[in-house]
């Protein structure tokens, strides 16, 4: 769904390098993806070189586009590990570990880093040069620390200084609520592109520039959303899809939005939302919708243009990428062009 709004190529979910040298079945199906998606990149997060290099050597024959190595998860069960944002600490391991990737893989690696383990160790500068001189192809960087995880306001000028910094492409990421503001994040301080991640659960909308998304548009995008979600993931689809759905209906009262969120029938609840969609007219004006035309329909208003629509997902360490236009080259040695 966010390539077909305009996301220029999207990030699987992380998986532990440990696992996945194992072949876990569970976590190499965080690896299945269709044509559509490309360019994919494939993010995995680990501290142990012999596990990242098993990883790298199993994931490759799945011909993804590109890796990244996940450095800014900080949830303790993978950050106090060392792995994830852990090797914030440990520099000298990160750009091991992308060496290590970068000569198994043969194709272009990149990470994602925070600014910093806390506000008294923001070390991205020095992170960044280690990365970039271990053979990463870009870094993006999320505004916050470690210790923060997603309190607080993300802290975009530390992207800015990066880019400044280093001479291979840095991505912004955190706090990103539409396409308005990834252009002028991206403007503003230099970057080649910028990293979407919550807010497009559910919001696919958020990679276009044609403005917020109508009543309508949000019904018809969820009902392809729930189509391609089964088409890819069996019936556990219809369970995977339910975190975008309540994004999708953010217009409609708690109660009435609880209907659809807890349906079990992909049938029956594509029928509902065939029906939602035949609201009364002028409702994608804005207008209050007629509720005695519609029984047992408890409607809200749907957001004003501009307004920030709140969260409703924690993130999943997967994100998407918005730029312009950017494109990575395997065969030169971190290099990389991000054309406007």
């Amino acid at each position: 769904m966010s390539r077909r709004y305009g996301a220029h190529f999207s990030f699987t979910e992380f998986g532990s390098a440990d696992f996945i040298a194992q072949k876990h079945p569970d976590t190499l199906k965080l690896y299945h993806f269709t044509e559509e998606e490309r360019p994919i990149v494939f993010q995995i997060f680990g501290s142990n070189p012999e596990s990242i290099r098993q990883a790298v050597r199993t994931l490759r024959p799945l011909e993804p586009d590109r890796f990244d190595l996940n450095m800014g998860c900080s949830v303790n069960r993978v950050a106090m590990k060392g792995a994830g944002a852990g090797l914030l600490r440990n520099p000298e391991r990160a750009g091991e570990l992308i060496h290590i990737m970068r000569q198994e893989s043969q194709l272009p690696v990149s990470a994602k880093i925070r600014i910093g383990w806390d506000e008294s160790s923001l070390n991205f500068l020095e992170v960044g040069r280690v990365l970039e001189e271990s053979g990463a192809c870009a870094v993006s960087v999320h505004g916050r620390t470690a210790s923060q995880g997603y309190k607080g306001t993300a802290n975009h000028e530390p992207a800015g200084l990066l880019a400044a910094e280093l001479s291979i492409p840095v991505f912004g990421n955190g706090d990103i609520q539409s396409y308005e503001q990834a252009r002028a994040f991206r403007k503003e301080w230099n970057l080649a592109g910028v990293l979407i991640g919550r807010a497009s659960i559910g919001n696919p909308f958020v990679f276009s520039s044609v403005g917020p998304a109508g009543i309508r548009h949000k019904i018809e995008a969820a009902r392809t959303h729930l189509e391609l979600s089964l088409s890819f993931h069996g019936i556990q689809g219809l369970f995977i899809f339910r975190k975008h759905l309540s994004r999708y209906l953010d217009f409609l009262a708690p109660e009435t939005r609880r209907f659809y969120l807890t349906e079990r029938d992909p049938e029956k609840l594509h029928r509902a939302l065939e029906e939602l969609a035949l609201l009364p007219p002028g409702i994608d004006s804005g207008q209050p919708p007629i509720a005695e035309s519609m029984p047992g329909l408890d409607l809200e208003l749907a957001p004003e243009e501009g307004q920030v629509i709140s969260e409703v997902h924690r993130d999943t360490c997967q994100d998407r990428l918005w730029a312009d236009d950017w494109s990575l080259t395997a065969g030169a040695s971190g290099g990389a062009s991000a054309v406007e």
